[in-house]
C-alpha cells in the first residue's frame, strides 16, 4: 500500500514536470532539526485546521460526494460562476482495508518524501507534539521551475482524524517567499 501511495506521488509530481527544471530534479537535500516545542507559533494555521475539519462534510455535499455509491465513472453537469461546466471522474475499488490505506497515506504525510519533488529543503524543524496524529513543520525551501527558482519560509501542520468509519487528514500551510532568484521582477 505504502508503495501505492508513493507511485501515486510520483504521478502527481509527473503531472507538474513542467514547472520544474529538469538541472534541479534529482537534488534532494535535506537536514532535519528535531526541537521539542509547542504550538505557540503556528496558531492560525490550527484555526485554518479545525475550520477544514468542520467543514469537510459540506464539502462533500457540495460537490455531490457525500452519498456517492461506489461507480467506475460519472460525469455531472454543473453550473459555474462562469457558466455550465461539465465535471467527469472515476473511482477505483482498491483491494486494500480502509485501515491499510490510511496507514499508507498517513506514512507518507509523516516522511519526507512529501517534500521531494519540486525543490531542495534547506533546513526543516519538526516540533514533536503529545499527540502522534499532529505534525507541525517549519522549513525553508528552494523551489524552481523552468526559468525561475525562489526561497519560500513555510509552516505546515498536518493532523489526522481517526472517526469509526473514515480517515480524515488534513494538511494546512502558510509559506512566504524569502527570496526570488533568476528572474527580472517588474516594479
Amino acid at each position: 500500500m505504502t508503495n501505492l501511495v508513493r507511485k501515486r506521488a510520483g504521478h502527481l509530481t509527473n503531472d507538474c514536470a513542467s514547472f520544474m527544471s529538469v538541472d534541479f530534479s534529482n537534488q534532494q537535500i535535506v537536514r532535519v532539526l528535531n526541537s521539542r516545542g509547542g504550538a505557540g507559533d503556528f496558531p492560525l494555521l490550527f484555526r485554518h485546521l479545525e475550520t477544514a475539519h468542520q467543514e469537510v462534510d459540506a464539502v462533500f455535499a457540495s460537490n455531490g460526494l457525500n452519498n456517492m455509491v461506489l461507480t467506475p465513472s460519472d460525469v455531472h453537469i454543473r453550473e459555474g460562476v462562469n457558466g455550465t461546466y461539465l465535471e467527469a471522474f472515476s473511482n477505483k475499488v482498491l483491494p486494500f482495508g480502509l485501515r491499510a490505506a490510511t496507514e499508507a497515506t498517513w506514512d507518507h504525510f509523516k516522511g519526507s518524501e512529501k517534500h521531494l519533488g519540486n525543490g531542495n529543503i534547506y533546513e526543516k524543524t519538526a516540533k514533536n507534539l503529545d499527540d502522534p496524529y499532529t505534525i507541525l513543520e517549519e522549513f525553508t525551501k528552494e523551489m524552481h521551475s523552468k526559468n525561475a527558482r525562489a526561497d519560500i519560509k513555510a509552516q505546515q501542520l498536518i493532523r489526522r482524524y481517526m472517526e469509526p468509519d473514515r480517515d480524515i487528514v488534513i494538511w494546512v500551510s502558510k509559506a512566504e517567499p524569502a527570496e526570488i532568484k533568476h528572474k527580472k521582477l517588474q516594479g
